[in-house]
């Protein structure tokens, strides 16, 4: 059996949408019958977990690492690859898949030195490309930007593939690139407890860590330009999740005197996240995604809304969800106001019974980890092999 360390800076702690895709990733490379083990951040700790997808089930701490102040990515990425190092090198892995972040000096040394060793390996950049992300980010993270601009260069001379979810590219910084879909974990998320509809009313909801390519704030002004001139329809946008973008919503939200209609929840997690959603109607996915360039537009949060069985606003360009996908209300990748009253003519002409039951069984057969991420596992074990 082929042991593989997934390493990832990814903490965690916390109940976030990257983690449980991370541990659906595990999850589908464990049933194809490789032994992975995952190197993470948990809070102030580095840990090691084996034996299962949970970070409850035997993990271990390795080390520990500053987990404050504008150097916590740095002191971070040190800590984790030495000791991703030490580990993949003394339990003899065949193989180490990382999680990328960002190129940095430490990075380079691991996969170097690991790859002296014939162990091979793998990175998965979620977003690709990536630079434009960075350009509201806090100083550190565009020096970190900065940084990945000049040690990217050198992952040519020590990854075998590249794996990106989007469209096909050859190569990435000079590497055999593959592409794939994104998934989700279908056996995590529920169908929701839906309240049902309401008569002349129509709650939004979006989840997120908020940035400006979530397009939110197009929602709001959509809600705004409606009330200039009418209000026989009762809006409502429910947005859960922190984030470099939420003082700029909260701000909007205020200018256009809106504080009755958009619902901060902040992060909601668990049971108190499917209350929000069960109390809600449409979910936004990302509509902003022209704000960080020509991004591929497949999309997490569509795909857990599809599981959810809550029909949702979405981009073109997903080649999941297409136009004959009756659940999708598609709208220009622009900065435009979202035109609510549209949205809500086509959502009250919707039946709820039967899109809850066909976006759910359309997810478990389409988007679950063990369908969408069979490409790279099976390109895994080929390379593996050599």
């Amino acid at each position: 059996m082929k042991k593989v360390l997934y390493i990832t800076t990814v903490d965690i702690s916390s109940d976030s949408g990257v983690r449980k895709k991370i541990y659906g990733q595990i999850r589908v490379m464990r049933e194809s019958g490789l032994e992975v083990a995952l190197i993470a951040p948990h809070k102030d700790n580095i840990v090691v977990v084996e034996g299962g997808a949970r970070d409850e089930e035997r993990r271990g701490v390795v080390t520990s690492y500053r987990n404050t102040g504008p150097l916590r990515f740095f002191n971070l990425t040190r800590s984790l690859y030495k000791s991703a190092y030490e580990v993949a090198h003394k339990d003899k892995y065949d193989a180490v898949f990382i999680r990328y972040s960002l190129a940095e000096r430490c990075l380079i040394k691991m996969s170097r030195e690991l790859k002296e060793e014939g162990i091979k390996i793998f990175i998965e950049i979620p977003s690709y490309p990536y630079d434009l992300e960075y350009e509201n980010k806090q100083w550190y993270k565009k020096f970190g930007l900065y940084l990945d601009k000049i040690y990217r260069k050198k992952l040519k001379d020590c990854v075998d593939i590249i794996f990106s979810p989007g469209p096909q590219e050859d190569t990435i910084y000079g590497v055999k690139a593959v592409s794939f879909n994104n998934g989700v974990n279908t056996e995590d998320i529920e169908e929701r407890d839906y309240s049902g509809k309401k008569e002349g009313a129509l709650r939004f909801i979006g989840v997120a860590n908020l940035n400006s390519w979530h397009g939110y704030d197009r929602v709001i002004r959509g809600i705004a330009n409606y009330y200039k001139d009418k209000d026989d329809i009762d809006f409502i946008f429910n947005i859960v999740g922190e984030g470099i973008e939420l003082s700029n919503l909260k701000d909007l939200v205020e200018e256009l005197e809106l504080q009755d209609r958009v619902i901060f929840h902040g992060f909601k997690s668990g049971k108190e996240l499917d209350e929000v959603y069960n109390n809600s109607d449409v979910a936004i996915s990302s509509i902003g995604l022209y704000r960080i360039g020509e991004a591929p537009k497949l999309v997490l949060k569509a795909r857990e809304a599809c599981l959810k069985g809550i029909p949702f606003v979405a981009v073109k360009g997903d080649p999941v969800f297409d136009e004959d996908f009756d659940y999708v209300y598609f709208v220009k990748d622009e900065g435009t106001p979202l035109q609510v009253e549209e949205v809500y003519n086509w959502f009250v002409d919707l039946d709820s019974e039967e899109y809850l039951e066909e976006m759910n069984k359309f997810a478990k057969e389409n988007l679950d980890w063990g369908e969408t991420f069979k490409a790279p596992i099976l390109i895994m074990k080929e390379v593996m092999e050599r």
